[in-house]
């Protein structure tokens, strides 16, 4: 059991950072709201669309939305972790 869970945090790290960077997620604002991000990685952490969530991020068009499936779309659509915030907090 405890590789079962392994695998799957494993799994769902890897899904979490590409899904960072697929949605321009600007790691440096995380800190600004250390408690949203931190739900975000318990909530991937224990998602259990591990497998479809590596396949949408391997045929997904960059910068397109995530999945309705995935726990933290909302997050990832907030405008302050998005690509076009990041943007602007660098100018």
């Amino acid at each position: 059991m405890f590789q079962r869970i392994s695998a799957l945090f494993e799994g769902n790290s890897r899904n979490i950072g590409r899904m960072m960077k697929h949605t321009g997620f600007d790691a440096a604002l995380a800190g600004e709201n250390p408690y949203q991000f931190g739900a975000a990685v318990r909530r991937c952490a224990f998602c259990r669309h591990t497998a479809a969530c590596a396949s949408w991020l391997d045929a997904a068009a960059p910068g397109a939305a995530p999945p309705r499936f995935c726990p933290n779309a909302a997050f990832f659509r907030t405008p302050q972790f998005g690509a076009a915030q990041a943007a602007s907090a660098r100018s």
